[in-house]
Protein backbone atom coordinates (compact mmCIF):
# COMPACT_ATOMS: atom_id res chain seq x y z
CA UNK A 1 0.00 0.00 0.00
CA UNK A 2 1.64 3.15 -1.18
CA UNK A 3 1.70 6.26 0.92
CA UNK A 4 1.05 9.63 -0.65
CA UNK A 5 3.68 12.29 -0.33
CA UNK A 6 2.44 15.29 1.63
CA UNK A 7 2.38 18.53 -0.29
CA UNK A 8 4.25 21.08 1.79
CA UNK A 9 4.02 24.63 0.43
CA UNK A 10 7.34 26.06 -0.75
CA UNK A 11 6.72 29.13 1.40
CA UNK A 12 6.69 26.92 4.51
CA UNK A 13 9.97 25.27 3.52
CA UNK A 14 11.62 28.63 2.99
CA UNK A 15 10.30 29.87 6.33
CA UNK A 16 11.71 26.83 8.15
CA UNK A 17 15.03 27.20 6.31
CA UNK A 18 15.26 30.89 7.23
CA UNK A 19 14.47 30.07 10.85
CA UNK A 20 17.18 27.41 11.02
CA UNK A 21 19.75 29.78 9.48
CA UNK A 22 18.79 32.57 11.89
CA UNK A 23 19.04 30.24 14.91
CA UNK A 24 22.38 28.80 13.78
CA UNK A 25 23.76 32.28 13.15
CA UNK A 26 22.70 33.45 16.60
CA UNK A 27 24.29 30.41 18.28
CA UNK A 28 27.56 30.95 16.39
CA UNK A 29 27.59 34.62 17.36
CA UNK A 30 26.92 33.91 21.04
CA UNK A 31 29.61 31.20 21.14
CA UNK A 32 32.27 33.45 19.60
CA UNK A 33 31.34 36.43 21.77
CA UNK A 34 31.74 34.34 24.93
CA UNK A 35 35.09 32.92 23.80
CA UNK A 36 36.59 36.17 22.53
CA UNK A 37 37.42 38.98 24.94
CA UNK A 38 37.71 42.58 23.63
CA UNK A 39 41.42 42.80 24.53
CA UNK A 40 42.09 39.72 22.36
CA UNK A 41 40.71 41.26 19.15
CA UNK A 42 44.08 42.53 17.88
CA UNK A 43 45.71 39.20 18.79
CA UNK A 44 43.22 37.36 16.58
CA UNK A 45 43.81 39.86 13.80
CA UNK A 46 47.63 39.60 13.79
CA UNK A 47 47.85 35.82 14.13
CA UNK A 48 46.05 34.97 10.88
CA UNK A 49 43.45 32.88 12.69
CA UNK A 50 40.64 31.07 10.92
CA UNK A 51 38.18 33.60 12.35
CA UNK A 52 40.07 36.58 10.91
CA UNK A 53 40.40 34.87 7.51
CA UNK A 54 36.64 34.38 7.68
CA UNK A 55 36.13 38.08 8.50
CA UNK A 56 38.50 39.26 5.75
CA UNK A 57 36.70 37.08 3.21
CA UNK A 58 33.39 38.61 4.29
CA UNK A 59 34.88 42.11 3.95
CA UNK A 60 36.17 41.40 0.44
CA UNK A 61 32.88 39.92 -0.69
CA UNK A 62 30.75 42.44 1.28
CA UNK A 63 28.91 39.57 2.93
CA UNK A 64 26.45 41.55 5.05
CA UNK A 65 25.15 38.44 6.84
CA UNK A 66 28.59 37.47 8.21
CA UNK A 67 29.67 41.03 8.97
CA UNK A 68 26.45 41.61 10.88
CA UNK A 69 27.05 38.51 13.00
CA UNK A 70 30.71 39.39 13.69
CA UNK A 71 30.20 43.13 14.09
CA UNK A 72 31.25 42.92 17.76
CA UNK A 73 34.75 41.87 16.65
CA UNK A 74 35.01 44.80 14.23
CA UNK A 75 33.85 47.16 16.98
CA UNK A 76 36.46 45.79 19.41
CA UNK A 77 39.25 46.29 16.86
CA UNK A 78 37.98 49.78 15.98
CA UNK A 79 37.88 50.82 19.65
CA UNK A 80 41.39 49.49 20.27
CA UNK A 81 42.80 51.42 17.29
CA UNK A 82 41.12 54.61 18.47
CA UNK A 83 42.55 54.10 21.95
CA UNK A 84 46.10 53.91 20.55
CA UNK A 85 45.62 56.22 17.56
CA UNK A 86 48.97 57.21 15.99
CA UNK A 87 49.90 60.71 14.85
CA UNK A 88 50.34 61.66 11.22
CA UNK A 89 52.91 59.41 9.57
CA UNK A 90 54.21 57.91 6.32
CA UNK A 91 53.98 54.14 5.79
CA UNK A 92 54.72 51.66 3.00
CA UNK A 93 53.10 48.49 1.76
CA UNK A 94 53.84 46.05 -1.08
CA UNK A 95 50.79 45.17 -3.17
CA UNK A 96 50.90 42.80 -6.18
CA UNK A 97 48.61 44.09 -8.93
CA UNK A 98 47.62 43.08 -12.43
CA UNK A 99 48.71 45.48 -15.15
CA UNK A 100 45.09 46.26 -15.98
CA UNK A 101 44.46 47.28 -12.36
CA UNK A 102 47.39 49.70 -12.42
CA UNK A 103 46.25 51.19 -15.73
CA UNK A 104 42.75 51.66 -14.34
CA UNK A 105 44.08 53.52 -11.29
CA UNK A 106 46.44 55.71 -13.30
CA UNK A 107 43.75 56.60 -15.83
CA UNK A 108 41.84 58.61 -13.25
CA UNK A 109 44.07 60.91 -11.22
CA UNK A 110 42.80 62.06 -7.83
CA UNK A 111 40.17 59.30 -7.74
CA UNK A 112 39.25 57.64 -4.46
CA UNK A 113 40.19 54.05 -3.66
CA UNK A 114 38.62 51.97 -0.91
CA UNK A 115 40.47 49.18 0.92
CA UNK A 116 37.72 46.90 2.18
CA UNK A 117 39.88 44.75 4.48
CA UNK A 118 42.34 45.45 7.27
CA UNK A 119 45.65 46.90 6.15
CA UNK A 120 49.15 46.38 7.53
CA UNK A 121 51.92 48.79 6.57
CA UNK A 122 55.35 49.76 7.90
CA UNK A 123 57.27 52.97 8.43
CA UNK A 124 60.46 51.05 7.57
CA UNK A 125 60.74 51.45 3.79
CA UNK A 126 64.13 49.66 3.37
CA UNK A 127 62.79 46.55 5.13
CA UNK A 128 59.66 46.54 2.99
CA UNK A 129 61.71 46.76 -0.22
CA UNK A 130 64.16 44.06 0.91
CA UNK A 131 61.28 41.64 1.50
CA UNK A 132 59.76 42.06 -1.97
CA UNK A 133 59.20 38.94 -4.06
CA UNK A 134 59.12 39.05 -7.85
CA UNK A 135 56.07 37.55 -9.52
CA UNK A 136 55.72 37.01 -13.26
CA UNK A 137 51.94 37.18 -13.11
CA UNK A 138 51.69 40.49 -11.25
CA UNK A 139 53.32 43.90 -11.20
CA UNK A 140 55.07 44.89 -7.98
CA UNK A 141 53.57 48.06 -6.51
CA UNK A 142 55.14 49.91 -3.59
CA UNK A 143 52.32 51.91 -2.04
CA UNK A 144 53.45 55.05 -0.28
CA UNK A 145 50.73 55.98 2.21
CA UNK A 146 50.44 59.53 3.51
CA UNK A 147 48.41 59.43 6.71
CA UNK A 148 47.41 62.74 8.22
CA UNK A 149 45.45 62.11 11.38
CA UNK A 150 42.03 63.70 11.60
CA UNK A 151 39.07 62.78 13.72
CA UNK A 152 37.01 61.86 10.64
CA UNK A 153 39.41 59.32 9.09
CA UNK A 154 39.62 55.59 9.76
CA UNK A 155 41.81 54.90 12.83
CA UNK A 156 45.33 53.46 12.65
CA UNK A 157 47.88 52.58 15.32
CA UNK A 158 51.35 51.11 15.87
CA UNK A 159 51.22 47.46 16.86
CA UNK A 160 53.91 48.08 19.49
CA UNK A 161 51.62 50.54 21.28
CA UNK A 162 48.63 48.21 21.33
CA UNK A 163 50.37 45.04 22.54
CA UNK A 164 54.11 44.77 23.07
CA UNK A 165 53.94 40.97 23.35
CA UNK A 166 52.36 40.59 19.91
CA UNK A 167 54.88 43.09 18.56
CA UNK A 168 57.79 40.94 19.81
CA UNK A 169 56.27 37.81 18.26
CA UNK A 170 55.98 39.50 14.86
CA UNK A 171 59.36 41.26 15.20
CA UNK A 172 57.88 44.29 13.47
CA UNK A 173 58.57 47.32 15.64
CA UNK A 174 57.35 49.72 12.96
CA UNK A 175 54.22 47.84 11.90
CA UNK A 176 51.03 49.90 11.63
CA UNK A 177 47.49 48.49 11.58
CA UNK A 178 44.66 50.27 9.76
CA UNK A 179 40.96 49.77 10.28
CA UNK A 180 39.02 48.20 7.42
CA UNK A 181 37.12 50.46 5.03
CA UNK A 182 39.95 52.92 4.37
CA UNK A 183 39.43 55.64 1.77
CA UNK A 184 42.52 56.88 -0.10
CA UNK A 185 43.00 59.55 -2.74
CA UNK A 186 45.32 58.61 -5.61
CA UNK A 187 48.39 60.82 -5.92
CA UNK A 188 51.50 60.65 -8.09
CA UNK A 189 53.00 57.47 -9.54
CA UNK A 190 56.46 56.43 -10.71
CA UNK A 191 57.83 53.38 -12.53
CA UNK A 192 61.50 52.73 -11.76
CA UNK A 193 63.67 49.59 -11.63
CA UNK A 194 60.67 47.40 -12.54
CA UNK A 195 58.72 48.68 -9.53
CA UNK A 196 55.68 50.91 -9.48
CA UNK A 197 55.51 53.47 -6.66
CA UNK A 198 52.03 54.80 -6.00
CA UNK A 199 51.27 57.59 -3.55
CA UNK A 200 47.96 57.40 -1.70
CA UNK A 201 46.68 59.95 0.82
CA UNK A 202 44.29 58.94 3.58
CA UNK A 203 40.95 60.62 2.99
CA UNK A 204 37.94 61.18 5.17
CA UNK A 205 34.22 60.71 4.66
CA UNK A 206 34.13 64.44 3.97
CA UNK A 207 35.77 63.84 0.59
CA UNK A 208 32.48 62.35 -0.55
CA UNK A 209 29.77 64.92 0.15
CA UNK A 210 26.84 62.51 0.10
CA UNK A 211 28.64 60.10 2.39
CA UNK A 212 29.48 62.96 4.77
CA UNK A 213 25.86 64.09 4.95
CA UNK A 214 24.57 60.60 5.66
CA UNK A 215 27.20 59.70 8.26
CA UNK A 216 26.53 62.97 10.08
CA UNK A 217 22.84 62.12 10.00
CA UNK A 218 23.62 58.67 11.42
CA UNK A 219 25.70 60.14 14.27
CA UNK A 220 23.03 62.73 15.04
CA UNK A 221 19.89 60.60 14.88
CA UNK A 222 21.31 57.09 15.54
CA UNK A 223 18.90 55.91 12.83
CA UNK A 224 20.22 52.55 11.63
CA UNK A 225 18.24 52.89 8.39
CA UNK A 226 20.82 55.46 7.26
CA UNK A 227 23.29 52.60 6.76
CA UNK A 228 20.97 51.16 4.13
CA UNK A 229 20.86 54.55 2.38
CA UNK A 230 24.66 54.52 2.28
CA UNK A 231 24.62 51.10 0.63
CA UNK A 232 22.07 52.18 -1.97
CA UNK A 233 23.29 55.68 -2.88
CA UNK A 234 27.05 55.35 -2.44
CA UNK A 235 27.62 51.76 -3.55
CA UNK A 236 24.48 51.00 -5.56
CA UNK A 237 24.03 47.90 -3.43
CA UNK A 238 20.24 47.70 -3.18
CA UNK A 239 20.41 43.93 -2.65
CA UNK A 240 22.86 44.43 0.23
CA UNK A 241 20.53 47.02 1.74
CA UNK A 242 17.70 44.48 1.73
CA UNK A 243 19.90 41.90 3.45
CA UNK A 244 20.89 44.52 6.02
CA UNK A 245 17.25 45.32 6.73
CA UNK A 246 16.42 41.63 7.08
CA UNK A 247 19.24 41.27 9.61
CA UNK A 248 17.82 44.19 11.57
CA UNK A 249 14.35 42.66 11.56
CA UNK A 250 15.74 39.41 12.98
CA UNK A 251 17.76 41.23 15.63
CA UNK A 252 15.47 44.01 16.87
CA UNK A 253 12.66 43.50 19.33
CA UNK A 254 9.19 43.09 17.82
CA UNK A 255 7.99 46.45 19.19
CA UNK A 256 11.20 48.37 18.45
CA UNK A 257 10.62 51.94 17.29
CA UNK A 258 12.41 51.27 13.98
CA UNK A 259 10.32 48.24 12.96
CA UNK A 260 7.65 50.20 11.11
CA UNK A 261 10.23 52.33 9.29
CA UNK A 262 12.26 49.28 8.27
CA UNK A 263 9.17 47.61 6.79
CA UNK A 264 8.32 50.80 4.89
CA UNK A 265 11.86 51.03 3.49
CA UNK A 266 11.76 47.39 2.38
CA UNK A 267 8.49 47.98 0.53
CA UNK A 268 10.08 51.02 -1.13
CA UNK A 269 13.28 49.35 -2.41
CA UNK A 270 11.97 45.87 -3.27
CA UNK A 271 10.44 47.01 -6.63
CA UNK A 272 13.83 48.41 -7.66
CA UNK A 273 15.45 45.02 -7.12
CA UNK A 274 12.73 43.13 -8.98
CA UNK A 275 12.95 45.50 -11.96
CA UNK A 276 16.68 44.78 -12.30
CA UNK A 277 16.12 41.04 -12.64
Amino acid sequence: MSQGRSNIPMESCETVKSGIIALSTRLIQETIEKALKPQQAIFWLTNDTALIRFVNKALREQDIYILFVLRFLLVDIHNKLIQYQADSLNTFHIQPMMKSQIESILAYSSQLLVFSGFLFASTNKPRIISNMNNNDQFETVLIDFKEKYRSDVAPFAFLRDINSNINKQMNQDQEVIFMCGLIFQVGSSLFKNCIWTLELSLSSDGDVQLLLTMTQQLKRSHNLCTISDLLIHCKKKTDKAIIYYQCLLNKLLEKHVLMSQINKELVKIMPAVNSDK
